[in-house]
Order: C-alpha cells, then structure tokens, then sequence
C-alpha cells in the first residue's frame, strides 16, 4: 500500500484532531442513554412513574371505594330486607302466577334465537349457544320471571331495567316494586353495569337490575357455573365474617355477549347468618377512564404514544389499548403482523377492546408478575421499543400490575432531537473542517513544494560544486606529486652539490698547505743559496714538481669552476621549479575562488604555498648571485694561477738552464717565487673561503627546500583533506537527495520502486532524472 502525501495526511490528522473532541464529547453525552445518571432518562422515568403513580392510586382508591360501596349496601337494612324478600317470592312466584310452561318456553325459545343471537352474533361473528344448554338447568320460577321481565318485557334489549311493576299483585311483583327503584338509582349513581342479589340457599339469581339472560339462572349448576359471576358469589359464601369484599378477574362474560366484565360480591348477612349475596358487575369503562385519562392522553401529557393499562397474572391485558382507540385499523394491521390469531383480532373488533385477549409477553410484563416494581426500556406488545414503568396493584383478590409506558422515541424525543443536531453540527463542522483542511494542507503543501525546489536546485548546484573540486583537488595533487618530485630532483642535486663544494674546499686547503710548503722551499733555497749549485738538480726537479702542480692546480680549479656552473644550472632549476609553484598557486587560488565558502580553506592553502614559494625564489636568487661571483672569483684565479705558473716555468727553466751561470741571480728569482706563492696562497684562502660561503648558501637552499618540501607535503595533505571534504560533500549530497526524495515522498506519497530502484543503481544518471521530474511536479504544485 502506497504511503499518502502529506496532503492527504495533513487532510486526515485535520479532519481527526478536529473531530475527535466533538466525536468523544458526543459519544460521552450519547452512549449511556441507559445510565441512572442520563438526565433524558431521568426525566422520561420520572414522568412515567408520576403517571403510573397517579393512575395506580386511582384505581385502587376506585377498588376502595367499589369494596365499601359493596359492603355498605350489603349491610345496609333495605338490602337484607330485599335479599331475604326476593328469595322467598322468587320460591312461588311460578305457583303464584300459575303460567303455562310450554308458553314460556316457547316466548324464551324465540327470545334467545332471535334478539339475543341476533346482537351476539353481530358482535362475536359466531352463533350463539344453544337454547336448550343455557335453560335445561333454570328452574320452572327462573324461567317464569325470565318471561316476566325478560321476553314479556316492551322494553328494548338493554333498556329492560325500566320495567318496574309487573302489575300482577304476586309477591315478587311486589318486592320488586319496592326496592328495584332503589337499587337502580344506586347503579346510576355510582355508573355499575348491574347490580345481582344471590340466594345462599339455592344460588339463584332471584333479582338484578337490568334482567339479562343471567337472571333467574342458577350458579352452582347449568352454563353459568364457570362464569366471573359464579366465582364472585362462591368468594362471598366462603367469608366468614361481616364486611368483606371479593372481587373476580376480568374476563369475558356471556350475558354481555362476551363482553369483558368483572364483579364485586360482598355477603349478607341476617341474625348472623348468610341469607344471600350482593354483586356488581363493574363496569370497564369506568377503569378505561382512569387509564386514559377520559381518552385525553394528549392533554394529560402523555403524548402521542404514552399509554397507562393493567394486565393479569397471565399477562392477559385488563383495559384498553391508546393504538385501538386512536386507530383501530393501523393497530389491528400491527398485531396481525405479529402473529396475533384470528379469534383475537374479531374480539378486538368486535368490543372494540383488548382487554382479556391480549397477550403481553414483554420483559416489563415478566418483571411485574413477579412482584417486582422498576422502569425499563424494552419492546412492548407492538414490537416497538419503549420507557416503562411498573408496579403490580394493590387489590384485594386480585393480581393485577400497572404499566405506565411511552414510545422511547417520544420519550426521548429531546435527547434524540439533540443527538440528531449534534450529528448535523458533526457533520457540518466535518465538511468545513474538510474544506480548510484542504485548503491549508494545499498551501503548506505548495510552499513545502516550492521549498523544496530550491532545495533540489541548490543541492544540484552543490552536487556539482563537489564533483568540480574533486576534480580539482586531483588535479591540484598531481600537480604537488610533480613538484615534490621537482623539489625532491633539486634536492638530491643539491646535495651533489654540496658534496662538490666540500671537496673543492679540502682541495684549496691542500692548496694552502702546499702553498706554505713551496715557500718554505724559496726561504730555504734564499738559505741554501750556497749550496744551489748542488741543488740545481733538485731545484729542477722540484721546479718540474712545482709546475706539474700548478698545472694540477689549474685543473682542479678547472673543476671547482665546473662544480660551480652545474650548481647555476641546478639554480635554474630551482627557479623554474619555484614559478611553476607561484603557478599552481594562482591557479588554485582562482579555483578556490570558483569554489566560494567551500574553497575558502583551499585559498588559504594555496597563499601559503605561493608565499613558500616566493621564498624558495628568493633564496634561489641569493644562491645564483653567490654561484656567479663564485664562478667569477674561481675564473680569475684560473686565469691568474695558469699566468703566474706560465711565468715561473718559464724563468725556472731559464734559470734551470741558466743555474750555473747565473747563481747570482738565484735569490732574485728566489724572492719572486715567494711573492707569487704568497700571492697564490692568497688566492687558495679566497677559494676556501668563498668555498665556505657555498657551503652556508647550499645549507641554506637544503633548508629552504626541506621547508619547501614541508609546505609541498603539507600541501599535498591538505589537498588530500580537500579531495576528502569534497567527497564527503558529495556524499552528503547524496544524503540529502535521499532526504529529498523521503521529503517528496512525505509531500506526494510513495514513488514506485522502479524509480528508487534507478536511483540506488545509477545515482547521477537516475538522480537527475527523478529530479527532473521532480521539479516538473513541484512546478505543477506550485
């Protein structure tokens, strides 16, 4: 994977130092929507748990009062008389009325096959129960009131509690004149659906206010033996003491035509004896007005999805559904979809209710049939997710449990509304951030870009500069070998030199000694002027002697003379040597200029060795003065020394010849010889010294060309160094080209590996290829 620019880099370290504290801020604000400390929550729980709170206290203040309600009038006088009246009319009312049976049964017979079924049909979709189940086990006085108050009635289905006098003079007519204005007021007043009075002894209804099919009917035998009814009377008749209330579950009644229903029995008691029992049948709307707030959720602050209802110890749900009232069809659709069967969904139609036929089977609804009192968030009955809060109900004969619950995006409706703008503020401040990131990592990297441009242009230029001085210091080294050999070359003639001088100088010193010798010789010949005649012989032959050296002399001095021309030559030499130095000094002295800071060393270098080497041409200049006087001096002598040996030859021979003539003029001749020995004594002294002063010249120039093969070596070590300084300048160089490539690859991403490849095989060739294509993408940056 290719490394990105900087750009893109620069664009991903913006977009994420911007983001990251927004994005952790809201990720710290938005992920512990659950915590105990998430105000939204907090605030959402308590507004569900005032709700429930508040609905569950009505309700059970409302079971309260239904329980007082029920046992008041049970032990209310009028109540024991009426319960002790309609039992025993209820007994002979058949016998009073002396009716026909088939009659009635027939009247019943049409009464449950047409009205009753008629609506029981249209509610519940489904036929109603057989004539014959419902009425096999109602005895001949059941069904006669069942006639009475039932099918004889004028009054409409539902309406039969406004018949109040039978107008037939028997018992039960009369009791029933008597008390049921009191009873039906007392279920108006207080909104019941009915009001049962049960015998203790036969478990038959012998009275109730609105005279549904229930009425006259036994309980403890026939089809209304499992009804809520039935149970209601059975709890009554089980209490053993005065002021007890019992109340049943809701469930669905057959005399309502399957209407949900529930009922509330208290005993009643005569001389402390059961003589009967008192029932209402509790009306559910009355509870569905409490749960939803008189179907005004909206304006009791629960929303659009907040809903308060109860469910049993089955899960069953006891009360209406806020999604049903407020559409039905939507709400039907829904449960469909969840599987809910079809006997459900046509209850639910047709009583317009959940209650009894709804299954809760949520997390919530576990937890409160348990006993356990919470707020959760969970899926509800419609699969949607939602805050609940929950407790079970304290009534007496009942399990029942109230949720107070609201749809979690309600709910939360503000948290959500706060999270969704901080995703746009999020977003937006991402889509600005990209933008400045853009455009800011674009202008750092346009000046990265020109930047390093000029790096790569300089760095070029150094690179060059670097190879132009190793190719200098090359040169400038095998120009200082050539000296140091020239100088070495000088050297080695010097010391030929000074090797001649030296023997030139034990030469005129043998001169001297010699010298002294003949004019011992003339003082003793001045002496032996007596005895010259026996000495001419010797006299000759020393005068041979004497003129062969001379002549050896002569020769010697033809020697020294030569000595001195081949140190004038050496000389030239040295001079030539000396310009060649003051030569290479200027040229190296012009490339160190060329060579600007880096050359600055170089230049000192070079002055140094063009000021060694005015030196060495000034002691060359000194040497040749003293070469030429030399030369000059010696040639003299030469000359001086070949005339006077010409001159004394010549007057020994004569004198040899003649000596025996002329004895007397032997002292003359004598005297002359000592003068010229004097006088070439003389002349070998200024040899000797003038050979002395060579020798000081020669050990000076043997000083100025060791000083001057010191500044050579230094010279040729510091060209040395040079070369070095510049190799590592190149290589430095190289350095700083992969640094540029790095730096180009950090500002443009990774190049291919064939290029870095080219580079490393061929680093000028490749190198000037990269950086001209570089420098074309930094021109297109730039």
């Amino acid at each position: 994977m290719k490394k990105l620019s900087l750009q893109k880099k620069l664009i991903v370290g913006f977009m994420f130092f911007g983001l990251f504290p927004a994005i952790s801020l809201y990720i710290l604000t938005f992920t512990d929507l659950f915590s105990e400390e998430n105000k939204f929550v907090t605030d959402a729980k308590s507004r569900l748990v005032t709700t429930r709170e508040l609905k569950a206290f009505q309700i059970e203040e409302l079971y309260k009062t239904i329980s007082n309600q029920v046992f008041s009038l049970a032990t209310n006088t009028a109540t024991i008389d009426a319960m002790r009246d309609f039992s025993e009319s209820f007994k002979i009312y058949n016998d009073e009325l002396a009716l026909d049976q088939s009659l009635i049964l027939k009247d019943l017979k049409s009464f449950y096959e047409n009205e009753f079924n008629k609506k029981y049909s249209a509610e519940n979709k489904i036929d109603a129960i057989n004539f014959e189940d419902k009425i096999n086990k109602v005895s001949e006085n059941g069904k006669a009131l069942q006639y009475s108050f039932i099918t004889n009635n004028k009054e409409q289905l539902g309406e039969k509690n406004n018949l109040f006098d039978l107008n037939n003079q028997t018992f039960y007519a009369k009791t029933h004149s008597k008390f049921h204005n009191t009873f039906n007021t007392f279920l108006n007043k207080f909104g019941y659906y009915d009001v049962f009075l049960i015998s203790a002894d036969t478990s038959e209804v012998v009275y109730s206010v609105y005279k549904e099919i229930d009425f006259g009917t036994p309980l403890n035998a026939g089809s209304f033996k499992d009804s809520g009814l039935a149970e209601s009377y059975r709890k009554a008749m089980s209490s053993t003491k005065i002021g007890e209330a019992y109340f049943t579950d809701l469930t669905s009644y057959y005399p309502s035509y399957e209407a949900p229903a529930q009922f509330v029995s208290s005993a009643i008691w005569e001389n402390g004896k059961k003589i009967g029992v008192l029932v209402f049948q509790i009306p559910v709307g009355k509870l569905n007005v409490i749960l939803t707030s008189n179907y005004n959720w909206k304006g009791t602050g629960q929303g659009k999805s907040g809903e308060t209802y109860i469910i049993g110890d089955q899960k069953y749900m006891k009360s209406v559904s806020r999604f049903l009232v407020e559409d039905k069809d939507n709400f039907l659709s829904l449960i469909e979809g969840l599987g809910a069967k079809n006997p459900e969904i046509d209850f639910i139609k047709s009583k317009g209710t959940t209650a009894t036929v709804s299954l809760i089977d949520s997390y919530g609804s576990q937890k409160v049939i348990n006993g356990e009192k919470g707020f959760s968030i969970f899926k509800d009955y419609r699969n949607i997710s939602v805050l609940s809060a929950y407790r079970p109900l304290k009534i007496n004969g009942i399990n029942w449990s109230i949720l107070s619950e609201m749809d979690e995006d309600e709910a939360l409706g503000a948290y959500f509304s706060l999270r969704t703008f901080a995703q746009l503020v999020i977003f937006a401040f991402s889509f600005i951030i990209l933008l400045s990131s853009i455009y800011i990592s674009r202008s750092i990297n346009k000046s990265l870009a020109s930047i390093l441009k000029n790096i790569k242009i300089a760095n070029k230029s150094l690179f060059k500069t670097s190879e132009a001085m190793i190719d200098s210091s090359g040169l400038l080294a095998s120009a200082i070998e050539q000296q140091a050999a020239s100088v070495h070359q000088t050297s080695s003639a010097n010391n030929e030199i000074s090797s001649m001088v030296e023997r030139n100088s034990k030469n005129a010193n043998l001169t001297v000694e010699r010298a002294k010798d003949n004019l011992d010789l003339s003082n003793d010949g001045s002496e032996g002027l007596l005895k010259s005649k026996n000495l001419v012989e010797s006299i000759k032959n020393s005068s041979s002697k004497l003129i062969e050296n001379v002549n050896h002399n002569g020769i010697e001095m033809q020697k020294i003379g030569d000595i001195v021309q081949s140190i004038s030559e050496k000389t030239n030499i040295i001079n030539d040597i000396v310009f060649q130095t003051k030569l290479l000094s200027f040229n190296a002295s012009v490339e160190a200029a060329r060579a600007g800071e880096h050359g600055k060393g170089f230049s000192v270098v070079a002055e140094e060795i063009g000021a060694l080497a005015q030196l060495s041409g000034n002691a060359s200049k000194e040497i040749s003065e003293l070469i030429n006087a030399s030369v000059e001096q010696v040639n003299k002598s030469i000359t001086s020394s070949k005339e006077t040996s010409g001159a004394l030859a010549k007057e020994t021979t004569e004198s040899i010849i003649k000596g025996i003539l002329q004895i007397d003029k032997c002292s003359g001749v004598l005297s002359k010889i000592n003068i010229s020995s004097e006088s070439v004594n003389s002349y070998v002294n200024e040899i000797s010294v003038a050979s002395q002063e060579q020798m000081q010249g020669i050990n000076e120039i043997n000083q100025a060309l060791g000083e001057l093969n010191m500044g050579v070596a230094e010279t040729t070590k510091v060209a040395s160094s040079n070369k070095l300084s510049a190799k590592n300048l190149q290589n430095e160089c190289h350095k700083l080209d992969f640094s540029i490539q790095s730096l180009e690859s950090i500002i443009f991403g990774e190049r291919k590996s064939s290029e870095v490849a080219n580079i490393e095989n061929h680093p000028n060739t490749a190198k000037e290829k990269s950086i001209g294509k570089t420098d074309h993408e930094l021109d297109k940056v730039s």
